[in-house]
């Protein structure tokens, strides 16, 4: 985690914690995340026993924070954010682990006219149970979640998201994508719930697997509970193997297999390094991915 610190510019704020406390930081002494300004932010988070991650985005401010999450033994992780009233909070998330189980309870919490965009890579080398519970509360609150699950570790990984539509005039969009490589396996389950009188909502899950391996496995199950009629919804899924018509063209052009899939995949990922203004954490990052796989 210094190393990564050790990247950024004498501008950018950040803030290091250890489990739940702060160890550096140029920005707050406090040990909670309660953000009143408009700010870039970097937060690392090295954990080794249970903690919590608490994050409070207070009323019309816009915020965008970049977190790296390092695992380094068996632990529960509470993760709880809350968006206020018209603010807007942009979230790229790098989580990674040791070998170890890492348990992920999550929960997050839209108010009036918030805006939450989340942007999230797994890279974890053992087992992981991960439940994301999305509450969109108050009207026009607006969610969009983009995750990548990459599990080369030969351990089970289940990750659920659950997202609740309470109000009317809500909007979420979830689109996952799973890569799965070795012996490894991916549950991938989504729940929209749209609850009777949340009106004109609109709710979207898409789910892609890609197999890299004919021993790996993944299961999505995307779910929608719809209780009211005047709303717009929808949700698919689809796994397979890399299409091998892109393959043959990336390979005939001189890149081997493997460095022709770690292209293909690099797609899926690019969004999340856009996300992330900094070059070197941009490399340092695309870097653990191809090591990873």
């Amino acid at each position: 985690m210094d190393k990564l610190v050790s990247l950024l510019t004498k501008e950018s704020k950040y803030i290091l914690f250890n489990n739940d406390i702060n160890k550096e930081s140029n920005w707050s002494k406090d040990n909670k995340l309660n953000i009143d300004e408009d700010i870039t932010l970097y937060v690392f988070n090295e954990i080794t026993e249970n903690s919590n991650v608490d994050i409070v985005i207070n009323e019309g401010r816009k915020v965008n924070i970049i977190e790296f999450i390092s695992v380094k033994n068996d632990c529960t992780i509470n993760h709880n954010i809350t968006c206020n009233a018209n603010s807007e909070l942009t979230i790229v998330s790098l989580y990674e682990s040791n070998d170890v189980k890492v348990v992920i309870k999550a929960n997050t919490n839209i108010d009036n006219r918030a805006y939450f965009n989340s942007k999230k890579l797994s890279l974890f080398m053992g087992e992981v149970e991960s439940l994301y519970d999305e509450k969109l509360n108050s009207e026009k609150a607006k969610s969009e979640c983009y995750n990548v699950y990459i599990n080369n570790s030969e351990k089970p990984q289940e990750f659920a998201l659950n997202t609740y539509h309470n109000v009317k005039e809500t909007e979420s969009m979830v689109r996952n994508f799973a890569i799965c490589k070795g012996k490894s396996t991916l549950n991938i389950n989504t729940n929209g719930i749209v609850y009777n009188g949340s009106k004109q909502s609109i709710i979207s899950q898409k789910t892609k697997g890609i197999l890299l391996s004919k021993e790996s496995g993944i299961s999505a199950n995307p779910l929608l509970q719809i209780d009211e009629y005047d709303c717009l919804a929808s949700h698919g899924a689809g796994i397979g193997a890399i299409d091998e018509e892109d393959l043959f063209y990336l390979m005939s052009r001189g890149l081997t297999k493997i460095e022709s899939e770690k292209l293909i995949i690099g797609g899926f990922i690019n969004p999340l390094y856009e996300a992330i203004v900094n070059e070197d954490l941009r490399k340092v990052i695309s870097d653990k991915v191809s090591k990873y796989l």
